[in-house]
């Protein structure tokens, strides 16, 4: 059991990430996963959670990503945009899902985009952890504490 750790206190908030209903100085952490690409605004997410998180409080995003890399980069394009919908297309009920999938993961903007957008909302502290061969990024950003 981890020191500090309360699961009564801990809570899930469904909501648009866009207009957080919580006060400023709300929350400890803010967690997602592949919610960034499908954001209609990127900045006033990032103004959102930092204004809701309490000082010291972080951010965690998990995002895909396109890849770098001779090899690996091209061969995650072709099958994440041409194979894959394709497969999907015939075993799902629901190929439009996977067009949109490709073509969303295709907005996502670079690593150091985002952490530009992270840092000019307050956050510090912000880095990118690449996962899979830079197909997953991890984000993490820290609110700064009071002085």
């Amino acid at each position: 059991k981890k020191e500090g750790y309360d699961p009564t206190r801990m809570g899930l908030l469904r909501a648009s990430g866009l207009t957080i209903p919580a006060a400023n100085n709300t929350f400890q952490g803010i967690t997602n996963a592949f919610v960034l690409r499908n954001l209609a605004d990127l900045d006033t997410f990032f103004r959102e959670t930092h204004r809701t998180l309490q000082p010291g409080g972080k951010l965690v995003s998990l995002e895909i990503n396109q890849p770098p890399g001779r090899i690996f980069g091209p061969l995650y394009q072709l099958y994440f945009m041409r194979i894959m919908p394709r497969i999907m297309k015939r075993l799902s009920g629901n190929p439009a899902a996977y067009t949109y999938l490709a073509d969303s993961v295709s907005r996502v903007e670079t690593p150091d985009k985002l952490l530009a957008r992270m840092r000019d909302a307050g956050y510090h502290d912000a880095r990118a952890t690449p996962m899979l061969r830079g197909a997953v990024v991890l984000f993490e950003a820290t609110k700064a504490t009071a002085k």
